[in-house]
């Protein structure tokens, strides 16, 4: 499973000759990305201060997510950029979320196997808000990448780092940054009227989008395709340029091996519904 960003971007443009036959035309946004390894918005878009404190408290109603032995943090950036989680709870060794504290009890559970079963966690009020960066930041239309590295996707910027001693043996003991992606692309005027989404095969593995300064969508996980559908309230300019602004977070682990990290993954064409 390769998590880079858009491994595959395609955008899909449904094309009037496409439409008249009832299919579809694809198109890649492979090429042409600026890349900037670090969170160039030096913000926390997860702050701590996001949960209230919920020590204690044992959710058998709540799912278990990720691989073993992740950390207490990880498991809480889990829940950081879902918007409809509304808590985590971690034991050592076993995390698990849940979009409700309704069923949650005090007292120590039966904890995972090898935890600790002294569950600790956080809660917060759903649906969660969204936390922009800051005014100018990498999301706007403005802001330099002048500077930023060319490439094409996929791309998997976590193995061009160098090793170093952490506690990643299993991830070949590699820093897991946050970094930024942007692209501009033009849309032809005569696609208005037609039905547009913008595809990524997998992105690991919290991932923000933003188009011409408007936040398009989050997604979590880096082992699912999603699309974001380039409608009326998108932001979508025609016969002008638009500019994608993609912030990756891998910083928690969803296996216990290497899982090629930051911005998309597999190349496979997409499709869209005929309208």
């Amino acid at each position: 499973m390769l998590s880079t960003l858009a491994a595959l971007l395609p955008l899909l443009l449904r094309s009037a000759e496409a439409a008249a036959e009832g299919g579809r035309s694809v198109h890649s946004f492979d090429g042409g990305w600026r890349f900037h390894l670090g969170d160039a918005a030096s913000q926390d878009l997860c702050p701590h201060d996001a949960f209230e404190t919920f020590d204690d408290m044992y959710c058998p109603g709540w799912a278990h997510q990720a691989a073993y032995d992740i950390t207490q943090e990880e498991c809480r950036l889990y829940c950081c950029g879902d918007s409809s989680c509304a808590g985590w709870n971690y034991d050592g060794r076993w995390c698990s979320l849940g979009n409700s504290k309704t069923g949650c009890v005090p007292g120590q559970g039966p904890g995972s196997w090898k935890g600790k079963g002294n569950w600790t966690g956080g809660v917060r009020t759903v649906p969660a808000p969204l936390v922009e960066p800051p005014a100018g930041g990498p999301h706007d239309v403005k802001y330099d990448d002048s500077a930023w590295r060319k490439l094409d996707v996929p791309h998997d910027y976590i193995v061009e780092t160098a090793p170093f001693d952490q506690p990643e043996w299993n991830h070949g003991f590699r820093p897991k940054d946050i970094a930024w992606y942007r692209k501009r692309f033009t849309l032809d005027a005569a696609f208005s009227d037609k039905t547009i989404w913008l595809e990524f095969e997998g992105v690991f593995r919290s991932s923000d989008f933003w188009l011409n300064g408007k936040h398009l969508g989050h997604h979590s996980s880096g082992y699912t395709g999603f699309r974001f559908e380039l409608g009326a309230d998108s932001g979508v300019l025609f016969g002008k340029e638009n500019v994608l602004a993609v912030r990756i977070d891998p910083r928690a682990n969803e296996g216990w091996w290497y899982e090629v990290r930051p911005p998309a993954a597999r190349n496979l064409p997409r499709s869209v519904l005929p309208c």
